[in-house]
């Protein structure tokens, strides 16, 4: 029997971000209205994740709203989750 000694590098740091996207969202919110007269405000979404490992991202689907056709909240929504799938597609992001 042989055995193969591979070197321990030593402990790697793990960095974990955990993003509240409402809470992230309604602060764009904000500042575009302060700022920029409502103006969206592109985001690079890959830059927060650029000093971690993983980055966390929680939200939820928008409620429908009061009196809302089916067409508008089907609209709301499919935005929402083509917002969430961008966000998977960029490395190290999780959705949920």
């Amino acid at each position: 029997m042989s055995w193969t000694v591979v070197p321990h590098s030593g402990l790697k740091e793990i960095k974990y971000l955990f993003i509240d996207g409402g809470c992230l969202q309604q602060l764009i919110s904000d500042v575009s209205e302060t700022y920029s007269g409502g103006k969206p405000i592109d985001i690079d979404y890959s830059l927060f994740a650029k000093d971690f490992n993983k980055v966390f991202y929680y939200d939820a689907l928008p409620p429908r709203k009061n009196n809302e056709s089916d067409e508008d909240y089907e609209k709301r929504i499919n935005e929402k989750n083509n917002f969430f799938n961008h966000l998977r597609s960029i490395n190290g992001y999780h959705v949920y």
